[in-house]
C-alpha cells in the first residue's frame, strides 16, 4: 500500500509551518527558537553538538545494557483467545505456524516469544489445537469436540 496514492481527505495532509515571514504571521523575528543561544542557531543539532561534556552527560544515563536483544521482541508473551480459533475450519490443525499465516502472531513471537491460549468465547466446531494453553481453554475446546495435542 502506497500512502501518497490514498484518497486525501479533510486534516488528512498538515501543511508545513511557515516560520520567518513577518509579525503577523505569529512565527516571525526568531520564527519560534527564542533569543539567543546554540538553539537559535542554524544547523547546529544541540544535543551533540559542540563540547562542554553534553555529549557524556548524555550517554551516562543511558542503560548500561544498551544494544544487547531488542527489549520490544524478547520474551514477549502472546495470549490469543479460544474464540478467535473459530476462524479456521475443523480440519486445519493449529499450530503456530498457522497462526502467523492468518496474521494473529508474528514471526518474532515464535522465536523469541511464547503463545497460549486462554478463555474468552467459544467454539462451535470441534478443532485440533496444538499451542500450550490453561486449564480452561482446554476444557472449552475438548466440550465442543475438538482435540489438544
Amino acid at each position: 500500500m502506497r500512502l501518497d496514492t490514498l484518497p486525501r481527505q479533510k486534516g488528512w495532509m498538515r501543511a508545513a509551518k511557515r516560520v520567518g515571514r513577518g509579525k503577523g504571521s505569529g512565527k516571525g523575528k526568531t520564527s519560534g527558537r527564542g533569543m539567543k543561544g546554540q538553539k537559535a542557531r542554524g544547523k547546529i543539532a544541540p544535543l551533540f553538538g559542540g563540547g562542554g561534556g553534553r555529549r557524556s552527560r548524555l550517554l551516562k544515563r543511558l542503560p548500561f545494557l544498551r544494544g544487547i536483544g531488542n527489549p520490544t521482541v524478547k520474551g514477549r508473551r502472546v495470549t490469543i483467545r479460544v474464540g478467535v480459533l473459530n476462524r479456521f475450519d475443523s480440519k486445519t490443525k493449529v499450530t503456530a505456524g498457522v497462526l502467523v499465516k492468518a496474521r494473529l502472531i508474528s514471526r518474532a513471537v515464535i522465536k523469541h516469544g511464547q503463545v497460549r491460549i486462554v478463555v474468552g468465547g467459544t467454539i462451535d466446531h470441534p478443532i485440533t489445537v496444538a499451542i500450550p494453553g490453561t486449564k480452561q481453554a482446554m476444557k472449552v475446546v475438548k466440550d465442543a469436540g475438538g482435540a489438544w495435542v
